[in-house]
């Protein structure tokens, strides 16, 4: 968290992620967790 990527309209970006999943509150959802970005 804390890191900024700004992406021209148009540009498109290639991305790595984790699926996980987060139990909260009593409900489970999937989060992406982000690895690796970059710009095509």
């Amino acid at each position: 968290m804390g890191h900024h990527l700004r992406v021209d309209s148009g540009r498109t970006a290639d991305l790595a992620f984790t699926p996980t999943r987060n139990e909260w509150n009593g409900e489970t959802r999937v989060q992406l967790k982000l690895r690796e970005i970059r710009l095509a």
